[in-house]
């Protein structure tokens, strides 16, 4: 066996910067060293995502996919594998996975690995059909969690194709005296609490329902939200209406996520789906409690290890919100306490560097069996 680099390319929707994203810069950055040659394939051209992603010496090539079938993708994908007789292609959404399939058909030192973040739950009727037909065919299929695997199970996934997904959150520390500097600009006094969200500005994170909750909170309290997406124009213009530009702001895109972390004192994740979403184990990470609602896997790593390391609560109860969020206003201890909690879950369970090693274990299996065998 060569002991050249294998070549991983990971296949996603487009470079926006989401969980998914930052998921490949972290397994780039880790990766065991020489044992790789990551580079990622966007369908829908650049995104912010791109320069941390290359950082991490991740290559981009940057598709311009046109809408719905396009012909060209197999073959675009088959050029970039040219002069490489193995390795693995990583898909990490449906369009990666589809478009991976097609293009290693007649590819026999090839393989594809599918990470399942959220396709499952998020697409349509008959793109869950086509999805759960490539991820049978596929030569590992990973899951961020228990209830994922068991969707995949029943859609027909073999045991020896499926295993957890090794991830981790992998933000640098914040710079000397961030919390101070963030939280002047964002021109809180002393004693405000400030909540923060980090999420894309899409339906799927209940926008309108955070905002509806930040404007009957606790008067001690302060919130935040840092992203972009579709329901920004829309979410500032109602914060605008209420003439809560005070307390409630958007903060835009911001790379310095770390930073933010440290001026904040409780995170907040309304979304009415997900699978585990990266931004709240970088909060946990930085010793956040957690105020969120029970979707995919948050339950179980949030509240469902001992001591809990925040609160979990139903969208359908907003006066339970409340008062938690009242609750944790009132009681730095408390706050502390639960962030420990949840720092401590982080570092056990979701090192990087630990799952990176993990992850080239699995790579190392799916290469060393027959292609399509479980």
């Amino acid at each position: 066996m060569s002991d050249a680099p294998l070549p991983v390319l990971h296949l996603i929707w487009g470079l926006e910067m989401g969980g998914a994203q930052k998921i490949i810069a972290a397994i780039a950055r880790h990766s065991p060293a020489g044992a790789f040659r990551h580079g990622v394939v966007s369908f829908h051209g650049d995104g912010p995502a791109r320069p941390e992603i290359e950082a991490a010496g991740c290559a981009a090539a940057l598709l311009n996919k046109r809408r719905g079938f396009d012909p060209a993708m197999p073959g675009a994908l088959r050029r970039l594998t040219a002069g490489f007789p193995r390795g693995i292609m990583h898909a990490h959404d449906f369009t990666g996975a589809f478009w991976g399939r097609l293009a290693l058909r007649g590819s026999p030192g090839w393989r594809l690995a599918v990470t399942d973040h959220l396709a499952s739950q998020a697409l349509c009727a008959w793109k869950r059909l086509v999805y759960a037909m490539v991820l049978r065919r596929a030569d590992m299929v990973m899951a961020l969690g228990n209830a994922t695997l068991a969707r995949l199970r029943a859609w027909g996934v073999a045991d020896g194709r499926l295993a957890l997904a090794p991830i981790g959150p992998d933000l640098p520390p914040p710079a000397p005296g961030a919390r101070a500097a963030l939280r002047h600009e964002l021109r809180l006094e002393p004693g405000r609490v400030l909540a923060l969200t980090c999420a894309r500005l899409e339906a799927q994170k209940n926008l309108f329902w955070w905002l509806d909750l930040a404007l009957r909170a606790d008067p001690r309290l302060a919130f935040a939200i840092a992203g972009e997406g579709r329901q920004a124009l829309e979410l500032g213009r109602r914060i605008r209406a209420a003439g809560a530009g005070e307390r409630v702001r958007m903060l835009g895109l911001r790379r310095d996520v770390g930073n933010l972390l440290a001026a904040a004192d409780i995170y907040v994740l309304p979304s009415a789906f997900e699978e585990l979403p990266v931004s709240v184990l970088e909060a946990m990470a930085a010793g956040l409690p957690i105020v969120a609602a029970p979707a995919g896997e948050l339950p179980g790593l949030v509240a469902g290890e001992g001591d809990p390391a925040g609160f979990i609560i139903p969208l359908s109860q907003p006066a339970r919100w409340l008062d938690s969020l009242a609750a944790l206003a009132s009681d730095p201890a408390a706050r502390g306490r639960l962030g420990a909690r949840g720092r401590e879950i982080v570092s056990r369970r979701f090192d990087a560097a630990q799952n990176a090693a993990e992850l080239a274990r699995i790579y190392a299996r799916v290469m060393a069996r027959p292609k399509g065998r479980a």
